[in-house]
């Protein structure tokens, strides 16, 4: 079995769930119940990683460096594909393959700025 692993943005920082759904803010520990943030800010790790081994989760900003370092892509939910998939930042479509041996973490939806 899976364990699911999630994300959730308090307006200023992240925290991340362990297996128990405890969320983790260095030596902070707050539950679900106990959080200050809701459901649509949480985010779930999508099973993959990056080129450099980290965690990719729902609305990251990915890039592949090895065909243009300024194209920037969001990792998005894809109902269509019962999947995750990755559109050109700011763009609604077209939904592409994750191909995660290429890709590259450069921040979230919260840390760029455009």
């Amino acid at each position: 079995m899976m364990i699911k692993f999630f994300r959730a943005y308090d307006g200023e920082q992240y925290w991340y769930s362990d297996e128990n759904w405890l969320f983790l803010n260095g030596y902070k520990a707050v539950s679900l119940q106990e959080a200050t943030f809701t459901m649509k800010d949480v985010d779930v790790f999508i099973g993959k990683v990056d080129s450099n081994n980290a965690k990719i989760y729902e609305n990251d900003i990915i890039i592949n460096p090895h065909i243009d370092r300024t194209k920037l892509f969001q990792v998005v939910w894809s109902a269509d594909e019962c999947g995750f998939r990755k559109i050109p930042y700011g763009l609604p479509s077209p939904e592409t393959r994750i191909d995660e041996a290429f890709m590259e973490i450069i921040g979230t939806i919260h840390s760029i700025k455009e």
